[in-house]
């Protein structure tokens, strides 16, 4: 958990109170390789924190087609955020790609310790604003910058994340064809 609470430290300084009572709203899970923690129809009961391993979030689109939305590794966030703050049905599955732990929150103790503790609440402010930045910029560049941009994008921004995930998967999160990324990949090695 010192993991944990080393991250939150990046944004804002806890006391050591402070730091137990946060601690003691999360549970820690271990997930193994392949596991689902959501699938689709399911509510989505916690926001995640990602200890050691690899995760992926998807949808299946209108073609049947598996869509990537996010990945997330060790000191990475990982839910529905849609489901987990209306506590609506799961459009999305969230999957395990290596065995992995995380500790995660339920919407209920998020509530409260956010009302409770104003330095968790600000440190989660500034992770949703940071993953909203985020999201935005993956939707701009998905729509406006061609898919050989976007891929070498990705590998400077994510070099360990390319050599946990395989290319399909890279490639779905891209909105590209695994056949585009090996064309890439053949260009960038000559």
């Amino acid at each position: 958990m010192s993991q944990f609470l080393n991250y939150i430290n990046k944004y804002t300084l806890l006391q050591d109170e402070e730091a137990e009572q946060i601690l003691s709203y999360f549970e820690t899970e271990e997930i193994k390789k392949n596991e689902f923690i959501l699938e689709q129809g399911e509510i989505c009961r916690y926001n995640y924190f990602v200890l050691k391993g690899c995760l992926r979030i998807y949808i299946f689109n209108d073609a049947g087609k598996e869509q990537i939305l996010h990945f997330a590794i060790e000191n990475w966030w990982i839910s529905d955020l849609s489901s987990y703050f209306n506590q609506t049905k799961s459009r999305c599955y969230i999957q395990a790609l290596e065995n992995s732990q995380v500790i995660k929150i339920s919407y209920q103790n998020y509530n409260q310790l956010v009302v409770e503790n104003q330095n968790f609440s600000q440190f989660m402010r500034i992770i949703f604003q940071q993953s909203f930045t985020n999201l935005q910029e993956h939707f701009v560049d998905t729509l406006n910058r061609n898919g050989k941009a976007r891929y070498l994008d990705f590998i400077q921004k994510h070099p360990n994340l390319v050599q946990r995930v395989s290319q399909y998967m890279i490639a779905s999160y891209l909105g590209l064809t695994p056949e585009f990324i090996s064309k890439v990949r053949k260009k960038i090695v000559q």
